[in-house]
Parts: structure tokens; C-alpha cells; sequence
């Protein structure tokens, strides 16, 4: 963690608002109350098979190995290299642009603002 904190790595300084993004995504596939569409819509629009995620009630972290490697491909997807991907997702109702930001400081919400728009 300390090579990453102090920008060693090849892949350049660590973007932690892109990250926080990231793992938003993730804990909205896997609570499907906040996002019923998003996985079905990824996993169309991207050509994954769709896993059932809502079999029990945990959360991203509290899921096995497995299961936290395909939910991080499916958010990494929607999210990497291109924002059109989000844009899109928000104005196909795959997501909801308000439970992006649900929860998280006026920092990140900012961040994803000017992501999309």
C-alpha cells in the first residue's frame, strides 16, 4: 500500500474517487432493492452470463472469492476507459443516477457529476 501511496506503481497515481466509484457499483448489484436492472442491463450490454446474486442477503465483502471476482467484471466494465458506459446505463434506467451518490460526501457526488454530464 505504501508503493501505491507514493505513486510507484506503472499504472500511475491511484484515482481513490474512481475507486470509491467502483466499489459504489459493486454494493449496488448486489443490493438489488437500490438497483433491480443494473446487473441484467451489464451483463446484456456486455455479453456476460448473468449469476444470481440475490440467493442471500450479503454484501460485496462478506461474498466468497468467486462471486466478488464476477461482481468487480461487471462493475469494472461499466465504468472503465469509457463514461459514455454510465451515461448510458443512467439514461437506459439500468441505474438510477441518485443511488450512485446515495450515502457517499458531496466530494464523490461531484466526482460522478461531472463523470456523466
Amino acid at each position: 500500500m505504501n508503493i501505491l501511496d507514493r505513486q510507484f506503481s506503472r499504472s500511475g497515481a491511484v484515482n481513490y474517487q474512481r475507486l470509491a466509484l467502483l466499489h459504489q457499483i459493486c454494493r449496488l448489484l448486489v443490493l438489488r432493492q437500490l438497483s433491480p436492472h443494473l446487473q441484467q442491463y451489464i451483463c446484456d450490454k456486455a455479453g456476460y452470463p448473468a449469476i444470481d446474486l440475490s440467493s442471500d442477503e450479503l454484501i460485496f465483502e462478506q461474498r466468497n472469492i468467486k462471486q466478488r471476482h464476477y461482481i468487480l467484471q461487471l462493475a469494472w466494465w461499466l465504468i472503465a476507459r469509457n463514461p459514455h458506459k454510465l451515461k448510458t446505463a443512467i439514461m437506459l434506467k439500468g441505474v438510477r443516477e441518485n443511488e450512485l451518490y446515495r450515502d457517499l460526501d458531496s466530494d464523490f457526488k461531484d466526482y460522478i457529476l461531472r463523470m456523466i454530464h
